[in-house]
């Protein structure tokens, strides 16, 4: 995902910038698991409602997708994360 950083220099209020914050403030990036388990990638979603316990998901994933919900910050290069086989992880 590309970042962008918004600046307001001139410091004069500007309800575009204020749009453009939060229009750009929907998009995350989260890692999708393959439905055999063995691996996830990286994609790109827009997030709706948001609460203390909850986010939605409004575009980019489908209905019974699983996805990392851990910490992203080791991650912040990669875009695909192994995990083994299956009957590994039950060892």
């Amino acid at each position: 995902m590309t970042r962008i950083l918004i600046t307001n220099d001139d410091g004069i209020f500007s309800e575009g910038i204020k749009l453009l914050a939060a229009s750009l403030s929907t998009l995350a990036e989260v890692f999708v698991v393959a439905p055999d388990g063995r691996y996830a990638t990286r994609r790109t979603v827009r997030l709706g409602r948001r609460n203390p316990e909850h986010v939605e998901v409004v575009d980019g994933l489908k209905t019974g997708e699983k996805v990392v919900v851990s910490g992203y910050e080791a991650f912040q290069k990669i875009e695909r994360l192994e995990f083994g086989k299956p009957d590994d992880r039950n060892r």
